[in-house]
Protein backbone atom coordinates (compact mmCIF):
# COMPACT_ATOMS: atom_id res chain seq x y z
CA UNK A 1 0.00 0.00 0.00
CA UNK A 2 3.00 2.34 1.14
CA UNK A 3 4.26 1.62 -2.48
CA UNK A 4 1.08 2.70 -4.78
CA UNK A 5 0.50 5.44 -2.61
CA UNK A 6 4.06 6.58 -2.67
CA UNK A 7 3.85 6.20 -6.70
CA UNK A 8 3.41 9.26 -9.06
CA UNK A 9 1.12 7.81 -11.93
CA UNK A 10 -1.93 9.16 -13.62
CA UNK A 11 -3.96 6.30 -13.38
CA UNK A 12 -6.75 5.86 -10.17
CA UNK A 13 -5.45 3.30 -7.72
CA UNK A 14 -8.26 1.19 -6.17
CA UNK A 15 -7.43 -0.45 -2.52
CA UNK A 16 -10.13 -3.61 -1.75
CA UNK A 17 -9.41 -3.88 2.21
CA UNK A 18 -10.98 -7.42 2.74
CA UNK A 19 -12.04 -8.82 5.73
CA UNK A 20 -11.62 -12.63 5.89
CA UNK A 21 -12.52 -14.29 2.69
CA UNK A 22 -14.34 -17.70 2.96
CA UNK A 23 -16.60 -20.27 0.34
CA UNK A 24 -18.91 -22.84 1.68
CA UNK A 25 -15.84 -25.02 1.91
CA UNK A 26 -14.56 -22.70 4.39
CA UNK A 27 -11.15 -21.63 2.54
CA UNK A 28 -10.26 -18.90 5.57
CA UNK A 29 -7.36 -20.93 8.07
CA UNK A 30 -8.37 -19.37 10.90
CA UNK A 31 -11.88 -20.25 10.72
CA UNK A 32 -11.19 -23.59 9.82
CA UNK A 33 -8.75 -24.31 12.47
CA UNK A 34 -11.17 -22.86 15.20
CA UNK A 35 -14.06 -25.10 14.04
CA UNK A 36 -11.76 -28.20 13.47
CA UNK A 37 -10.28 -27.84 17.10
CA UNK A 38 -14.05 -28.25 17.81
CA UNK A 39 -15.17 -30.91 15.89
CA UNK A 40 -11.93 -32.72 17.06
CA UNK A 41 -12.84 -32.33 20.93
CA UNK A 42 -9.25 -30.74 21.25
CA UNK A 43 -9.13 -29.11 24.45
CA UNK A 44 -7.65 -26.18 22.82
CA UNK A 45 -11.33 -25.47 21.86
CA UNK A 46 -12.14 -24.97 25.38
CA UNK A 47 -9.89 -22.27 26.22
CA UNK A 48 -9.10 -18.75 24.78
CA UNK A 49 -7.24 -15.75 26.03
CA UNK A 50 -9.46 -13.16 24.60
CA UNK A 51 -13.21 -11.45 24.87
CA UNK A 52 -15.20 -14.44 23.06
CA UNK A 53 -18.25 -11.05 22.31
CA UNK A 54 -15.59 -10.56 19.79
CA UNK A 55 -14.75 -11.14 16.64
CA UNK A 56 -14.16 -10.64 13.14
CA UNK A 57 -16.00 -9.66 9.98
CA UNK A 58 -16.27 -11.96 7.07
CA UNK A 59 -16.94 -12.02 3.37
CA UNK A 60 -17.92 -14.63 1.06
CA UNK A 61 -15.76 -15.03 -1.91
CA UNK A 62 -18.65 -14.56 -4.35
CA UNK A 63 -19.61 -11.19 -2.88
CA UNK A 64 -15.38 -10.70 -3.15
CA UNK A 65 -15.53 -11.10 -6.85
CA UNK A 66 -18.62 -8.97 -7.22
CA UNK A 67 -16.41 -5.93 -5.22
CA UNK A 68 -13.34 -6.66 -7.28
CA UNK A 69 -15.80 -6.27 -10.69
CA UNK A 70 -17.61 -3.34 -9.97
CA UNK A 71 -14.55 -1.86 -9.10
CA UNK A 72 -12.91 -1.71 -11.88
CA UNK A 73 -15.85 -0.89 -13.79
CA UNK A 74 -16.55 2.13 -11.46
CA UNK A 75 -12.90 3.43 -11.63
CA UNK A 76 -11.70 3.02 -15.13
CA UNK A 77 -10.98 6.14 -16.86
CA UNK A 78 -11.11 8.01 -13.43
CA UNK A 79 -9.05 10.60 -11.85
CA UNK A 80 -5.74 9.55 -10.64
CA UNK A 81 -5.61 9.07 -6.76
CA UNK A 82 -5.81 6.38 -3.88
CA UNK A 83 -9.35 4.75 -3.50
CA UNK A 84 -9.65 3.06 -0.58
CA UNK A 85 -12.88 0.72 0.04
CA UNK A 86 -13.66 -1.45 2.71
CA UNK A 87 -15.22 -4.74 2.08
CA UNK A 88 -16.97 -7.00 4.11
CA UNK A 89 -20.41 -8.52 5.76
CA UNK A 90 -22.56 -5.61 7.50
CA UNK A 91 -22.15 -7.61 11.16
CA UNK A 92 -19.07 -9.38 12.19
CA UNK A 93 -19.09 -13.00 14.07
CA UNK A 94 -17.75 -13.42 17.41
CA UNK A 95 -15.73 -16.28 18.46
CA UNK A 96 -18.68 -17.55 20.83
CA UNK A 97 -20.93 -18.08 17.78
CA UNK A 98 -18.40 -19.84 16.16
CA UNK A 99 -17.32 -21.95 18.83
CA UNK A 100 -21.15 -22.86 20.06
CA UNK A 101 -22.63 -23.71 16.84
CA UNK A 102 -19.64 -26.10 16.22
CA UNK A 103 -20.30 -27.21 19.24
CA UNK A 104 -24.15 -28.46 18.70
CA UNK A 105 -23.42 -29.30 15.06
CA UNK A 106 -20.63 -31.97 16.32
CA UNK A 107 -21.20 -32.90 19.99
CA UNK A 108 -24.77 -32.22 19.94
CA UNK A 109 -24.87 -29.19 23.11
CA UNK A 110 -22.85 -25.80 23.31
CA UNK A 111 -19.69 -26.88 25.24
CA UNK A 112 -18.17 -24.06 27.62
CA UNK A 113 -15.24 -21.86 26.40
CA UNK A 114 -13.06 -21.35 29.55
CA UNK A 115 -10.84 -17.79 30.15
CA UNK A 116 -6.83 -18.21 30.13
CA UNK A 117 -4.51 -15.70 31.03
CA UNK A 118 -2.67 -14.79 27.86
CA UNK A 119 1.06 -15.56 29.63
CA UNK A 120 -0.01 -18.81 30.07
CA UNK A 121 -1.86 -18.86 26.84
CA UNK A 122 1.66 -18.07 25.17
CA UNK A 123 3.54 -21.00 27.12
CA UNK A 124 1.62 -23.43 26.10
CA UNK A 125 1.58 -22.43 22.56
CA UNK A 126 5.39 -22.47 22.69
CA UNK A 127 5.52 -25.79 24.45
CA UNK A 128 2.70 -27.41 22.33
CA UNK A 129 4.82 -26.17 19.21
CA UNK A 130 8.50 -27.36 20.20
CA UNK A 131 5.97 -30.64 21.43
CA UNK A 132 4.60 -30.75 17.77
CA UNK A 133 8.32 -30.09 16.28
CA UNK A 134 9.46 -33.10 17.59
CA UNK A 135 6.95 -35.30 15.77
CA UNK A 136 7.36 -33.34 13.09
CA UNK A 137 4.28 -31.74 13.07
CA UNK A 138 3.37 -28.16 12.68
CA UNK A 139 0.76 -26.35 14.98
CA UNK A 140 -1.29 -23.04 13.73
CA UNK A 141 -1.56 -21.58 17.09
CA UNK A 142 1.83 -19.58 17.29
CA UNK A 143 2.45 -17.73 20.72
CA UNK A 144 2.70 -13.91 18.84
CA UNK A 145 -1.21 -14.92 17.80
CA UNK A 146 -2.13 -14.85 21.52
CA UNK A 147 -1.56 -10.95 21.31
CA UNK A 148 -4.56 -10.26 18.90
CA UNK A 149 -6.84 -12.89 20.54
CA UNK A 150 -10.31 -11.04 21.11
CA UNK A 151 -9.73 -8.50 18.92
CA UNK A 152 -12.85 -7.09 16.89
CA UNK A 153 -13.34 -5.77 13.46
CA UNK A 154 -16.93 -4.01 12.15
CA UNK A 155 -16.83 -1.90 9.24
CA UNK A 156 -17.92 0.86 8.27
CA UNK A 157 -19.33 0.20 4.49
CA UNK A 158 -21.28 3.64 3.81
CA UNK A 159 -18.22 4.62 1.79
CA UNK A 160 -17.94 1.20 -0.45
CA UNK A 161 -22.14 1.47 -0.73
CA UNK A 162 -22.09 4.98 -2.37
CA UNK A 163 -19.04 4.41 -4.36
CA UNK A 164 -19.65 0.45 -5.69
CA UNK A 165 -23.47 0.35 -5.21
CA UNK A 166 -21.90 -2.78 -3.19
CA UNK A 167 -23.66 -4.89 -0.34
CA UNK A 168 -22.61 -8.19 0.68
CA UNK A 169 -25.35 -10.50 -0.46
CA UNK A 170 -24.15 -13.56 1.94
CA UNK A 171 -23.75 -13.92 5.51
CA UNK A 172 -21.21 -15.88 7.39
CA UNK A 173 -24.49 -15.92 10.26
CA UNK A 174 -26.31 -17.48 7.26
CA UNK A 175 -23.77 -19.72 5.75
CA UNK A 176 -22.12 -21.23 8.55
CA UNK A 177 -24.47 -23.70 9.53
CA UNK A 178 -23.56 -25.11 5.51
CA UNK A 179 -20.06 -25.07 6.33
CA UNK A 180 -20.42 -27.08 9.41
CA UNK A 181 -23.05 -29.85 7.80
CA UNK A 182 -20.19 -29.98 5.20
CA UNK A 183 -17.73 -31.10 7.56
CA UNK A 184 -19.57 -33.29 9.90
CA UNK A 185 -20.71 -35.08 6.92
CA UNK A 186 -18.02 -35.06 4.56
CA UNK A 187 -14.93 -34.96 6.59
CA UNK A 188 -12.49 -36.39 3.99
CA UNK A 189 -13.55 -33.60 1.59
CA UNK A 190 -13.23 -30.94 4.69
CA UNK A 191 -9.97 -31.91 5.54
CA UNK A 192 -8.62 -32.29 1.79
CA UNK A 193 -9.70 -28.84 0.64
CA UNK A 194 -8.81 -26.94 3.88
CA UNK A 195 -5.48 -28.70 4.71
CA UNK A 196 -4.26 -27.45 1.19
CA UNK A 197 -4.39 -23.94 1.81
CA UNK A 198 -0.97 -22.32 2.90
CA UNK A 199 -0.37 -21.20 6.05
Amino acid sequence: EKLLEGTRINNPVVQLVLSGVYSDMCELVPLFQQIERVRQGSLEAYFYPGEVAHGLTYVHVEDCADAFARAVARYEGANAGVYRLLIGEDEPVSYKTIHDRASRVFHGRRQPILPMPRGLAKLGAWGLGKLGSAFGKRRFIQPWMVDFAGEHFEFDLSTTRRELGWIARHDLHERLDRILQIAKHHPELWLSINRARPW
